[in-house]
């Protein structure tokens, strides 16, 4: 199952709120770099049919060690060495964490300025929703059903989603010495 999550941040640009959102929110994911190396080994390309997502799952599995070693192997040879190093952080951070419950990795859509301005993280045709269909008054009105006179930009409220397919969670990030124009990120997680 796929939900929606909101998170609220400050930053300078919309580029720059959703690379520290997905900073702050996957600190223990691969890098952007480490994708793109790993996208282009052949261990990816000749076994993972275009598919990162499954790929980074597979490497992180302690059964599939063997992978994660052969993914390490040529990522060095490509002259990636940090990704590798990556790659072997990771999977011993996922290794001890195993059997303690969800591991959420929050995808990142873009984001949402005060302005109704929406920025568009990447390629937007993998998922669900488009920031582009939403408006900060479209959402306010969303939870003052429940919450009164609500405003996505500025109120406190931590908000859990239920159980509804439409419900949607609204977070604030916050990280030293955090400037400029408030933003709604858009993420989708997968919930197992």
């Amino acid at each position: 199952m796929h939900k929606l999550c909101l998170h609220r941040i400050k930053a300078p640009s919309p580029e720059f709120a959703c690379e520290k959102a997905n900073e702050l929110l996957n600190s223990e994911q691969f890098s952007k770099k480490t994708i793109k190396n790993i996208k282009n080994t052949s261990l990816f390309k000749d076994n993972f049919f275009g598919d990162i997502d499954f790929c980074l799952g597979v490497i992180l599995q302690a059964e599939a060690s063997s992978i994660k070693e052969d993914m390490k192997v040529q990522l060095i040879e490509l002259g990636f060495t940090k990704s590798a190093d990556e790659v072997e952080r990771l999977f011993e951070i996922s290794s001890s964490q195993e059997g303690q419950g969800n591991q959420f990795h929050y995808s990142i859509i873009g984001c949402l300025s005060k302005n109704n301005q929406s920025y568009i993280n990447g390629d937007s045709t993998n998922y669900k929703w488009n920031v582009s269909d939403f408006s900060i008054e479209g959402l306010n009105k969303n939870y003052q059903k429940e919450f009164g006179n609500f405003n996505v930009l500025k109120d406190l409220n931590e908000i859990e989603p239920d159980e509804s397919d439409d419900s949607i969670s609204l977070w604030e990030l916050n990280y030293q010495e955090e400037k400029g124009e408030t933003y709604l990120i858009f993420s989708d997680i997968k919930i197992d």
